[in-house]
């Protein structure tokens, strides 16, 4: 808005574009943190997550270890980390075509990850499927 009596000059209509860019720069940039906070927040949680499964295997919990690492899953499904502790779990639960599931996911995401191939080979022995 004009003071009453000013006209608007071009300069004047620059100005109010550049601010109105300038709030749209603001609100973009305020997206942007917003989702990183998002994001850093769901990986604070995972991380959480994966950190007391992992305690809970080491302890031989393996029924609520499994409970952690599917909440960890269904927050971040596209981990390695995650897929290889789920293997590890359904392999000391006998559940071995689970296992062998997990640890194949994982290995579609790390092909080099020595502990998927582990896992994935234990079960396999285990269920006595050895044609790969």
């Amino acid at each position: 808005l004009l003071p009453f009596g000013r006209v608007a000059s071009p300069a004047d209509a620059s100005t109010s574009e550049s601010s109105s860019q300038q709030h749209q720069a603001q609100a973009v940039i305020y997206g942007a943190s917003e989702q990183q906070q998002h994001r850093s927040s769901a990986t604070f949680k995972t991380n959480s997550l994966l950190s007391g499964a992992h305690q809970l295997y080491k302890s031989g919990d393996y029924a609520n270890a499994l409970v952690y690492c599917n909440s960890a899953h269904l927050t971040q499904p596209h981990r390695a980390d995650i897929l290889l502790l789920l293997s590890a779990v359904q392999y000391q639960l006998k559940r071995y075509d689970q296992c062998i599931a997990h640890a194949r996911q994982a290995l579609a995401l790390k092909p080099d990850m020595a502990e998927a191939h582990s896992n994935l080979a234990n079960a396999l022995l285990q269920t006595g499927n050895l044609d790969l």
